[in-house]
């Protein structure tokens, strides 16, 4: 058959040397979070294989190289763990050893490998027969290869349904511990991430639908072409935000005192440690709040939780539990109520300062983080609240 290059098979191929560039640039020694983005690389590497096999399937030129058929499947198995080391090493200080423990991630990859045989050992009229479901009768070896492929996938399925859990987990563990560290988190809460994760599932179910329920629902190919292109957009956005992400645990060298183990064990134990007595605990907060007072530090807008503990004069473990045990809140909201306190000062005066520059004076970094903390903590935006008053 006569290969025939449609409007499609172009996108796959754009998509495809858009996926190179972006494996170059994440590759580039002077990016930060190098290691992460080599996992982020992988990952865009392995989906743009995927978009050349889309582009000969499509294209119909599996017809002259049909010896290519099959050979990249069990790359599907590495999305998953790719997409969670990425995660796990941008939001991770420092990683133990895990040897043997990580290296179970890769075990279904070697599982896909051998699923992939019956399709390999096919001669290349059969293998044309599988890919495109040609009506001529079926033989034993391409019915065999079709049942092997069909349990491929279900692991596939199933695979990444795990993998996009254990990321949410992880994104989640780590978002709630940036907060007990930072008073400034805008940059480095990985909002993006977290919306392309749920962006992926309602995907993750096309993808079902496409694999197990199109012929049944009469749909045809246009799940599958529909999961592609939209999947074009969301992971090479994906790449690009990549790129563009800061370094997280570079900013302050004194994070050293973030849990690192994501069950939350690790801040737990070190209280159980060092807890606090409450004559202690009662010093310290009244310490606290006389630094705060006199000092000012909300007004800083990078402060973090070390630097107000040298300010103290305590520790950084020690100061944590006095805020988040003794007064029941996180660091980011502790620093944050203070400065906002401040703002509703500025807000009322009669020189009647820019909403802006007063939320830069009280330590924001931005207009929309000021409103957000305005809003949670008053109930009303800050021109509201200046209108009201």
């Amino acid at each position: 058959m006569t290969p025939e290059i449609d409007l499609l098979s172009v996108l796959y191929l754009i998509g495809a040397a858009q996926g190179i560039f972006l494996v170059v640039a994440l590759l580039d020694k002077k990016i930060v979070n190098k290691q992460a983005n080599r996992y982020l690389a992988a990952f865009l590497f392995v989906f743009t294989l995927s978009l050349v096999d889309e582009f000969l399937f499509q294209s119909r030129y599996f017809y002259d190289y049909p010896h290519f058929i099959g050979l990249i499947w069990p790359l599907e198995y590495l999305y998953g763990p790719l997409f969670y080391f990425y995660v796990r090493e941008l939001t991770s200080i420092k990683l133990p050893i895990r040897g043997r423990k990580d290296a179970l991630h890769w075990l279904l990859f070697f599982v896909g490998l051998m699923l992939a045989i019956p399709t390999w050992v096919l001669d290349p009229d059969q293998k044309i027969t599988m890919l495109y479901g040609l009506s001529q009768a079926v033989t034993g070896e391409v019915f065999r290869a079709n049942v092997f492929d069909g349990l491929a996938t279900l692991f596939v399925v199933i695979q990444i349904a795990v993998y996009i859990r254990l990321s949410f987990r992880h994104l989640r563990y780590y978002r709630q511990s940036i907060r007990q560290q930072f008073s400034e988190i805008e940059k480095i809460n990985l909002s993006w991430l977290v919306t392309l994760l749920w962006l992926l599932l309602p995907l993750w179910m096309l993808y079902i639908v496409d694999i197990f329920f199109s012929d049944g629902l009469g749909i045809g190919n246009q799940a599958g072409i529909s999961l592609h292109v939209i999947l074009v957009l969301i992971i090479y956005s994906m790449g690009y935000m990549g790129l563009r992400q800061p370094s997280i645990f570079k900013l302050e060298q004194a994070i050293s005192t973030l849990p690192e183990t994501e069950d939350g064990s690790g801040e737990g134990e070190k209280y159980r440690k060092s807890k606090l007595s409450d004559e202690l605990s009662e010093t310290l907060k009244s310490c606290l709040f006389t630094a705060m007072e006199e000092h000012k530090p909300y007004l800083e807008n990078r402060i973090t939780l070390p630097q107000l503990a040298n300010i103290v004069g305590c520790t950084s473990n020690n100061l944590s539990q006095v805020i988040n045990d003794g007064l029941g809140k996180s660091f980011f909201d502790f620093i944050n109520r203070y400065r906002i306190a401040y703002a509703k000062q500025q807000l009322l005066t009669p020189e009647r300062v820019p909403v802006l520059q007063i939320a830069m004076n009280a330590g924001f970094n931005s207009k929309s983080a000021f409103y957000t903390a305005f809003k949670k903590e008053v109930g009303m935006t800050p021109t509201q609240y200046r209108k009201t008053n």
